[in-house]
């Protein structure tokens, strides 16, 4: 099984929704974020990247896998990056019982990490980018790249190391802005309740984040605040030091037209070894 490695865990909003016994994100997502979506998912990432067979990828910001292990499973060589231990190690078992390999790292997705290089990196359903500043963004991108670099030279032009962001649509998110929202579990054990607030100064949204066990009327109370990028703004980010190329943007991993009305905002770019020889 893949090495786990642990990092400074960033002391942010970010510790309490993903680290740690008491995180939320999992609670917030479980029945969106299934085994089922994720295959769908890979189909749509296959296409989209078509990368070569065996080829290297990068989960960057993975939570527990799904991703990793699907690609896993299709014959990809997988580097699972997450923010929570607890998330690695359920990845790690997870590829065990289902019999493939990974590589599992704990670390904060802006670090640089020299240890293993790949062609391809993927990030799925709004993990990490966003999460702080643009500076931020920023300098992730930028380590990253010297993840991908290091795969350029032997590649052809049809072999070129790409990334695939998948994010949520701002002009979605204004045009179907709420400032409360309420989710119930499908067996009505649990709800979610946000209270939003958008800055459209920042496109940041600022929410509280209500989970209440509706047995035992426990609750537990998060605070999130999460930029949203336009195509223009993401687009202007990667390529920001030349070293990626934006190429297409989509409405999802269906590949489907993006538009004002796209709920998602799925970003292909290609990396541009300009200070390679």
């Amino acid at each position: 099984m893949g090495n786990v490695r642990r990092e400074g865990v960033v002391k942010s909003w970010v510790k309490g929704y993903f680290v740690g016994r008491d995180n939320v994100y999992e609670q917030a997502y479980k029945w969106i974020a299934t085994d089922e979506q994720a295959r769908k998912d890979v189909d749509g990432i296959i296409k989209l990247l078509r990368p070569r067979p065996g080829a290297s990828i990068i989960d960057w910001c993975g939570g527990w896998g799904r991703h990793s292990i699907e690609l896993a499973k299709r014959g990809f060589e997988v580097t699972l990056i997450d923010i929570s231990p607890q998330y690695i190690e359920r990845a790690k078992a997870s590829a065990q019982n289902a019999g493939v390999k990974i590589n599992a790292v704990c670390a904060d997705f802006r670090k640089r990490f020299w240890e293993f290089h790949a062609d391809y990196a993927i990030n799925m359903f709004t993990a990490g980018v966003g999460y702080f500043n643009e500076e931020d963004d920023i300098v992730a991108l930028h380590h990253l790249f010297d993840n991908l670099a290091f795969s350029v030279k032997g590649t052809n032009d049809k072999e070129e190391p790409k990334i695939l962001i998948d994010t949520t649509n701002l002009f979605w998110l204004i045009k179907n802005f709420k400032d409360k929202r309420e989710y119930s579990s499908p067996d009505g054990h649990q709800l979610r309740i946000e209270e939003s607030e958008f800055d459209p100064h920042t496109n940041r949204v600022k929410s509280k984040v209500v989970f209440r066990d509706n047995f035992t009327m426990s609750e537990k109370t998060r605070l999130t605040d999460h930029r949203v990028y336009s195509f223009l703004e993401l687009k202007k980010v990667i390529e920001r030091y030349g070293k990626f190329k934006v190429t297409d943007v989509y409405g999802g991993v269906d590949g489907s037209e993006f538009n004002v009305n796209s709920k998602r905002m799925v970003v292909i770019a290609k990396l541009v070894p300009v200070f390679l020889t």
